[in-house]
């Protein structure tokens, strides 16, 4: 697919991601994997890998994520932490973001289809330098890739 999109769209470099479904460093291995599998690629490969998964990085952005959906709870529970070692994030996120006593039935809970939102309000709000609310490896990692490109 890459090779037919470079014949209309000159490509620089392909960024890879998958989710590393295990904490921190879990990361480190699958970047290697990325970058071994796909180095014969006529272009540079860069392995995006969110420790378990992108919801964990969605921890650093509590401001973000509170503006896709004003009825969620607040992260403050977060602030700090080395968000890199929660476990079954995406689970972890809907549970911290649903407030007690929320109806399933009329309460807007966190999908994965929300990501998009978030990494736009990031970027609108200009949070992807530091300081972040929380802690990542994962994260540190993958802006070292944007810095390098």
């Amino acid at each position: 697919m890459l090779k037919a999109f470079a014949v209309s769209t000159p490509i620089r470099a392909v960024l890879m991601h998958e989710d590393a479904d295990e904490v921190e460093p879990a990361h480190e291995a699958v970047g290697r994997k990325i970058e071994q599998t796909f180095r014969s690629l006529p272009w540079p490969v860069y392995p995006v890998v969110p420790a378990w998964e992108i919801e964990t990085w969605w921890f650093l952005f509590p401001e973000a994520v509170r503006q896709v959906c004003a009825g969620w709870r607040p992260l403050s529970s977060y602030e700090g932490r080395d968000v890199g070692q929660i476990r079954d994030a995406k689970q972890e996120l809907t549970r911290a973001l649903t407030p007690a006593g929320a109806r399933k039935s009329t309460f807007r809970t966190y999908c994965e289809a929300d990501s998009v939102q978030i990494a736009d309000r990031i970027v609108a709000l200009g949070q992807l330098a530091p300081p972040w609310f929380a802690r990542s490896k994962s994260w540190l990692a993958f802006l070292d890739v944007v810095d390098s490109l």
